[in-house]
């Protein structure tokens, strides 16, 4: 998912760092390993260097930038647990995230299928219901 990403280069700074996503009322646990400026998804992790945890509607408020992170974890709707250095350097890197889906396209795909998966997201983003996305995200359309 990183590939044409900037925050591939910032993951240097994460390199042999440990992290665990837990979506608590799915239940949902994942583990991730950091090397070499890749994220490797791992089958098990006893001991992560970091958790974040939190309710399904605190993760989507932040992947769809409804809320900033500094906000969901000031109001405890996501909470860092384990090595306070990393735990902040992984925030600040979830605080400047803005993801390039065409650019990872033509990073990842050749190039007919990318203008073809960025046609389709286009598509997709323009015909998604708003209130099926603020029904996702637990809150009415403003």
């Amino acid at each position: 998912m990183l590939y044409g990403q900037s925050l591939k280069s910032r993951l240097q700074e994460l390199d042999g760092k440990s992290v665990s996503v837990h979506v608590i009322d799915v239940p949902w646990l994942m583990h991730f390993h950091i090397k070499n400026s890749h994220i490797w998804a791992a089958a098990d992790f006893p001991l992560t260097d970091v958790t974040i945890s939190g309710r399904l509607q605190g993760f989507l408020q932040l992947i769809s930038g409804q809320q900033d992170p500094d906000t969901l974890f000031f109001h405890r709707k996501l909470n860092v647990e384990g090595d306070t250095e990393t735990g902040v350097h992984i925030k600040n890197l979830l605080d400047a995230l803005e993801f390039d889906w065409d650019t990872h396209f033509d990073s990842v795909l050749l190039p007919p299928l990318a203008a073809q998966a960025k046609k389709i997201r286009r598509k997709l983003r323009t015909d998604m219901p708003l209130k099926l996305f603020h029904k996702l995200l637990g809150d009415s359309p403003r």
